[in-house]
């Protein structure tokens, strides 16, 4: 029985930020989210369209930051009559795993967090997992949580993950996803907004933890995007010359044997 509705809060990069890569990964999101062995979820994409597609429904909006159509959209919620149990913001690259939202149906919590944080190295096929002492950006919140306003008048939802999250949710009902079956993929490459803020994407990627190939998380997300030719994606795509990205996969290598 599935008793708890979920919402997926997503608000999407700006046009003028996207790419051929990054639409690519948006697809493989949506994919991540249609292959839910669990059905009673909902998705509200916030965009600068009107659209309705399966559970994700687009709502334009002329907010660009991605703070702004958090906001935008749990005000949405806030006015509809049939609220959700639960919420999660997903950024529009990274991917949930098909079974997470049935796994979690029976079990009573504030959040559920992933134990371990688990990214993916698209240039290199690598699996990284870390484990932290504050919450990843994907979480499950308790609705009435989420809305919740802080201090500085913003809802938790729009606060940052790493400090607000884990101070609000002390002493609450933690569950924590076990480190084989985690909620989220984050999925890292040279294209996105946060790595372009570093000037070495190396020593960006290799700053998460250690790397390596990992068949059981591949099947336990299991995305098309293990199956890319990647390769051929960043020489057409990415701003980076073909030796340049060789000579970061081979130090990528390396650095996980």
């Amino acid at each position: 029985m599935e008793k708890n509705s979920i919402l997926f809060i997503i608000p999407r990069t700006p046009h003028h930020l996207r790419t051929p890569l990054r639409d690519m990964l948006w697809e493989n999101t949506k994919k991540s989210l249609f292959n839910q062995t669990y059905h009673n979820w909902q998705a509200l994409v916030i965009d600068d369209q009107d659209l309705i597609d399966g559970n994700l429904q687009y709502i334009a909006s002329t907010a660009v930051r991605k703070g702004e159509k958090i906001q935008h959209a749990l005000k949405i919620v806030e006015s509809r009559e049939d609220k959700p149990d639960y919420v999660i913001r997903l950024d529009d690259d990274d991917l949930v795993a098909p079974n997470a939202l049935s796994y979690i149906n029976d079990k009573n919590f504030d959040v559920a967090v992933d134990e371990y944080h688990t990214f993916f190295e698209l240039k290199s096929g690598f699996f990284c997992q870390t484990r932290r002492p504050w919450f990843a950006n994907t979480i499950i919140h308790k609705y009435e949580h989420a809305k919740s306003i802080m201090p500085d008048g913003r809802p938790l939802l729009d606060q940052d993950h790493s400090h607000v999250w884990h101070n609000y949710y002390s002493g609450k009902q933690i569950y924590k996803l076990p480190k084989e079956t985690p909620l989220y993929l984050r999925i890292l490459s040279p294209g996105t907004v946060t790595s372009q803020q570093d000037d070495d994407y190396l020593n960006y990627v290799l700053s998460f933890g250690s790397w390596k190939k990992n068949h059981s998380l591949k099947s336990h997300f299991n995305s098309e995007l293990f199956e890319r030719p990647i390769d051929h994606i960043f020489r057409l795509k990415m701003k980076l010359h073909p030796s340049a990205i060789k000579q970061m996969l081979k130090a990528i290598l390396n650095s996980a044997q």
